[in-house]
């Protein structure tokens, strides 16, 4: 394993939190109000940890890929996804790599989670009455990757470059934590927009278990697009028959599941010719292409160049400049 840093910033009672001056914050012994809120960036490779379990959090991946296992399933997090975890949601995290893999996480204090979640979901008449009134509705996200987009990505770009200019003011940190929970709450509240009406004649209850269904499918093909993966092996993941699932699919996401794993694979191309010395070659092979030929062709479609000439021109330029700014991924997946 190396550890290239960690740089951490947080906040707890209104007092700074940094690097040596909180309790693993993975333990499920401290009270409530004795949590820091945190957000983490770290540097490392061929690492693991299991049995892990803490408070509501994101996790990111800047560089590279991180694995977390939820209740059986592998979910591959990387730079076009984000994974979040409810509290005391149980995990193992997993990171193979000789390369570095710079993650950055998240993790909300349950009295922060409690008070935005009151300011979100009550009426404006109820907050001026009963302005310190504790929130203990239970609030549970659906635990699948989520596509970086422009309203949370942003807002987890700017919080990672306070933790790494080691931003000491606590009100920042504050207002930032509490605008990136506002955001995701209020987007968990409406109607996932990834996921389009089916039919507007179908009862509530199943909508909610073809998006979840659908989810599980999706996760399973972005942990895994680097196989060679069929039709029938994803569908029953989510216990369709193939073709009412490629209906379904097509129906949801835009795009075929065959043309979302291209894509998946062409951004995870782009990142390696960016980040790593592998050869078009080596790449070609490790995103799932069988053919170089084929792969350099659709990576021109996508692109407008060869793999070669894309590193070049890259190769002088800031590469990443937040989460989810390489693109390439079509459809309307999270």
């Amino acid at each position: 394993m190396i550890d290239e840093g960690v740089h951490l910033r947080g906040f707890r009672s209104g007092e700074l939190v940094e690097r040596g001056s909180c309790k693993p914050f993975h333990s499920d012994g401290l009270p409530p109000e004795a949590r820091p809120s945190l957000a983490i960036n770290t540097k490392l490779n061929n690492i693991g940890h299991s049995g892990l379990a803490g408070a509501l959090s994101i996790k990111c991946a800047v560089r590279g890929q991180e694995s977390y296992v939820v209740n059986g399933r592998k979910l591959r997090v990387d730079g076009q996804t984000y994974l979040i975890l409810n509290h005391g949601q149980e995990y193992d995290s997993i990171i193979q790599s000789e390369d570095i893999v710079e993650s950055f996480i998240v993790f909300f204090a349950p009295d922060l989670v409690d008070a935005v979640y009151r300011c979100v979901t009550t009426s404006a008449d109820l907050k001026l009455d009963y302005p310190h009134d504790d929130c203990k509705q239970p609030l549970q996200f659906a635990e699948h990757l989520h596509r970086h987009d422009s309203r949370i990505s942003p807002l987890l770009t700017t919080l990672r470059q306070s933790v790494l200019n080691g931003s000491r003011s606590v009100l920042g940190l504050q207002e930032q934590f509490f605008t990136l929970l506002e955001t995701v709450i209020a987007r968990h509240r409406n109607a996932d927009p990834a996921l389009s009406d089916h039919s507007h004649k179908v009862g509530q209850s199943v909508k909610a278990e073809m998006r979840r269904r659908l989810a599980i499918a999706r996760d399973y093909m972005e942990s895994n697009f680097e196989r060679r993966l069929s039709l029938q092996e994803i569908a029953n993941v989510a216990y369709y028959n193939p073709h009412h699932f490629l209906r379904m699919f097509r129906q949801t996401f835009g795009v075929t599941p065959y043309r979302y794993i291209s894509n998946k694979r062409i951004a995870r191309a782009r990142e390696l010719l960016e980040h790593s010395g592998l050869s078009t070659a080596q790449i070609c092979y490790a995103v799932g292409f069988e053919s170089v030929g084929s792969f350099g062709s659709l990576f021109r479609s996508k692109t407008g160049m060869s793999p070669g000439r894309y590193r070049s021109f890259v190769s002088s330029k800031t590469l990443w400049q937040g989460f989810g700014s390489m693109g390439g991924q079509d459809g309307r997946a999270e």
